[in-house]
């Protein structure tokens, strides 16, 4: 028989679950399946339950073709929909047979398939399932080559490779369970090869990489059997030429982006595990609606390693999901208790990641278990750090890729992804918790988390200054890709009662803060760090009083913003340090000008404008520069506030800050709306949004959607003033937590309600205002300028006049309804008539 004339596998009659799973990965009911392919949602639904078992050539054709399928995942949908099969002639006498999985295969049908496909495919010699420890690398591996049995007349033959460590003893065992007897001193390798040189043979290797030194001799036997085909397990590649690698990856998880329906929960592989092993222990385990959250997140926290999920789905004798999810934390401790049997290494989560870490060299080993530190991911320059300051050992970058590079062969590591050109690495939390208790056993921790701290505060502080320049999309890219790490070094400092290090990172980032919609989290870590019983520095204490200071002032809570900032001139000038004075004399002026108090706010800001000017800081001189445009605008100078913005509009130019330019804008576009020159306003609104769309500011790019909105309303521009508006309640939902954004939601719905005057709708006008008015009041929201609080009466009283609701009355309406509820109420009934006046 020639080489492509093998018989057909046994492919099995999953095609209904397959196809569900596939249209579900596609993100498609079965309704728009069946748009897409040209059928009806009728036979797509039976297809699914399985009422139909063999669809025709042309209608598989069609769903191939609805499901975008090309190339090997096209092939084995096609051939899983055909059913074509042989019967299993079964192995030889005295050879080992196919071990029988005791449990049905789970979440695996598109893996299946494809690797189905490439197996039975001429040119595949050696297929190599390669993923982490627990990933089900050997339980598809039997299924695939179950399904695949047809095509080898000659059978299959399972070698657990799991006890043997060296290529004699590998050779030995394939000998054995081939039943090839042994004669004289030939060769193992010699005897293997002339008792199935011409024969059609699988042969399945599970646990390869406890004796990778037997790659060698595996290509030999591959080059003197042209017939035979290998199927392989490994937790690395085997890295010979004839290799095929079929990375096995973790379980398909729930939908993270929003709370899980059961339907969600039903189309996860991961779920599907939990539920059938634990069905197992408690055949009276339903899936409740109560219970899906606990039991998302238990899949996302195991990462939907079906090995991890077994062992917790183990404890539903015991505990119930929410419980069960409480103790998850940390992981390894509770993931035991595994069927007795399992393989040793499998009995226990810890057990299974130590058999890939004690095949690791020592020089492997120490990186692994100073790189377990991060969380998130980390550079290659970042693992060098770490490494020279826990083991002394900093060697070229080259080294710390090769060792990084072999770590992820191993599947111990993993790529994450690449930021402005720079590789990130990571790992499972599953496994990083592993390396972390062994950093503990080797008394390394201490020193790790210390090493770990020190490189994330300077790059913080780094990032303070690249902040303010032409590369600040970068690094506020990067920095969001070192969350996690951040977090992880100012826990630490608040652990070991450090504050220094939590207020220099916290104080550096609050660009970062700030324009990713953090600002609360950053508030948290300060007042933490300060609330210690060690007493910081000063200056670090100054720079953190000053921010703090800033966060009570966008909370209009200015009695506590004073303290802060004065607390904080006092440490500066006891210091002696100019800039710091300057800084916190310009937050002082910020905080009488949003008191209304201009003549003192003005008097601040040109000392501090003084100072700076003698110091030279270009950025700071532009900071008051603004300020400064903006109390002599309160003032009603915008002649002069026009020229104050363009000086500081020019500066922020020279410097490349994206993000302080596109304030500035936006402060010009109110300058000229107040001014009555809306269509200058809208040209900087707009400015403003592009420049804050570009660094992705998110507080930035609802302040400008909000403030391009009341142009477009005041102009009659209804659609145009609701797409802004209805952004910003989309992006915000219930309001948020941070101060700017609980702002910019409060303004979008008086937006609506100004909308709402423009068809000279009262009652739903006055409805919308006392809503806003309401929340303002209870989140402690101020307006941003007398003028805004000016213009928001001026609507109340338009709202309340000539046929709307008293004040009161309108209060208690909306106290009554849900924000939806009144924004249908005003969609739902609008009839377009115009008002004659709006607010300005």
């Amino acid at each position: 028989m020639a080489t492509n004339d093998r018989p057909k596998p046994v492919l099995g009659t999953a095609f209904g679950q397959l196809l569900k799973r596939l249209r579900v990965a596609a993100e498609l009911t079965q309704e728009e399946l069946a748009e897409r392919a040209g059928v009806s949602a009728r036979l797509i639904s039976d297809l699914e339950r399985g009422s139909i078992h063999r669809p025709r050539r042309d209608t598989i054709q069609l769903l191939a073709d609805g499901l975008r399928l090309t190339g090997e995942p096209r092939a084995a949908f096609v051939a899983i929909a055909r059913g074509a099969a042989t019967p299993d002639p079964g192995p030889f006498p005295g050879r080992s047979p196919l071990p029988v999985p005791p449990t049905p295969l789970v979440g695996r049908e598109a893996e299946l398939a494809a690797a189905l496909t490439l197996l039975v495919t001429p040119e595949v010699r050696l297929l190599t399932l390669t993923g982490p420890g627990g990933v089900g690398k050997t339980r598809l591996a039997l299924a695939v080559a179950s399904r695949a049995i047809g095509a080898f007349p000659q059978g299959a033959v399972f070698v657990d490779l799991a006890p043997f460590r060296d290529a004699g003893q590998v050779l030995l065992a394939i000998a054995q369970a081939l039943d090839v007897r042994h004669d004289g001193d030939e060769p193992h390798r010699d005897r293997i090869a002339a008792a199935i040189r011409d024969q059609r043979l699988l042969l399945v290797l599970d646990n390869f990489e406890r004796a990778i030194d037997a790659a060698t001799p595996i290509a030999e036997l591959l080059a003197a059997c042209p017939a035979l085909t290998v199927l392989a397990t490994s937790r690395e590649p085997i890295r010979i030429r004839p290799e095929r690698e079929f990375p096995v990856t973790p379980l398909a998880l729930p939908n993270s982006r929003r709370p899980p329906t059961l339907a969600d929960l039903r189309d996860s592989g991961a779920v599907e595990l939990f539920l059938q092993r634990a069905r197992a222990i408690r055949p009276d385990f339903a899936l409740a609606d109560a219970d899906a959250p606990a039991i998302a997140a238990i899949c996302r926290q195991l990462e939907g390693l079906p090995l991890a999920i077994e062992l917790a789905a183990s404890w539903t004798r015991t505990l119930d999901p929410p419980t069960l999810l409480a103790r998850l934390q940390p992981r390894l401790p509770l993931l035991t208790r595994g069927a007795r049997d399992l393989p040793a290494h499998q009995q226990t989560m810890r057990d299974c990641i130590a058999w890939s870490y004690d095949l690791l060299a020592p020089h492997e080993q120490s990186l692994f278990r100073c790189v377990s530190v991060f969380s998130g991911g980390f550079t290659l320059d970042a693992a060098a750090f770490i490494t020279d300051r826990v083991l002394s050992a900093r060697g070229p970058r080259d080294a710390v890729l090769d060792l990084v590079a072999s770590l992820m062969d191993k599947n111990l590591l993993r790529w994450e992804q690449s930021i402005a050109g720079e590789p990130r690495y990571g790992m499972l939390e599953t496994i990083r918790e592993f390396g972390l208790e062994q950093l503990a056993g080797q008394a390394e921790l201490a020193a790790a988390r210390r090493a770990h701290a020190e490189h994330m505060l300077a790059l913080a502080e780094r990032a303070e200054q690249e902040l303010l320049g032409p590369d600040q999309v970068r690094w506020l890219d990067g920095l969001a890709a070192e969350h996690n790490n951040l977090r992880v070094a100012l826990g630490w400092a608040l652990e070991t009662g450090n504050p220094d290090p939590a207020l220099r990172i916290g104080t550096a980032l609050w660009r970062y803060w700030t324009s990713r919609g953090h600002r609360r989290e950053g508030q948290t870590w300060l007042e933490c760090a300060l609330a210690l019983e060690r007493a910081a520095s000063p200056r670090p204490r100054a720079q953190a009083l000053v921010r703090l200071g800033g966060l009570a002032i966008d909370r209009g809570d200015y009695r506590q913003a004073h303290d802060r900032v004065a607390a904080a001139l006092q440490i500066m000038r006891e210091l002696g340090d100019r800039r710091g004075i300057a800084n916190c004399l310009n937050d002082l002026g910020v905080i009488a000008a949003d008191q209304e108090d201009h003549q003192r706010a003005r008097a601040l800001h040109e000392e501090s404008l003084a100072i700076r000017r003698d110091l030279g800081h270009r950025r700071d001189l532009a900071l008051s520069l603004f300020n400064l445009g903006s109390v002599t605008r309160d003032e009603g100078d915008h002649e002069r506030a026009r020229e104050f913005y363009a000086e500081s509009l020019e500066i922020w130019g020279e410097l490349g800050d994206v993000s302080t330019r596109a304030y500035v804008h936006l402060a010009c576009g109110v300058s000229a709306r107040l001014q009555g020159d809306p269509t200058s306003a809208a040209q900087h609104a707009r400015r403003s949004l592009a420049l804050f769309r570009e660094v992705d500011d998110v507080h930035g790019i609802d302040s400008a959607r909000s403030e391009l909105g009341r142009l477009l309303a005041n102009e009659g521009d209804n659609a145009g003033a609701e797409e802004q508006f209805g952004a910003i309640l989309a992006r915000i939902g219930d309001g948020g937590a941070e101060p700017d954004t609980a702002h910019n939601w409060i303004e979008a719905i008086e937006g609506f309600g100004w909308i709402a005057l423009r068809r000279d709708q009262r009652p739903r006008a006055a409805a919308l205002l006392a809503f806003a008015a309401a929340q303002r009041h209870a989140r402690g929201v101020p307006f941003p300028s007398p003028k805004d609080r000016q213009l928001h009466q001026d609507a109340v009283s338009l709202a309340v006049l000539q046929g709307g609701p008293s004040w009161s009355a309108a209060w208690q309406s909306s106290a009554d309804r849900t924000l939806d509820e009144l924004l249908n109420d005003l969609f739902a009934t609008g009839d377009g008539r115009e008002a004659a006046t709006a607010p300005g």
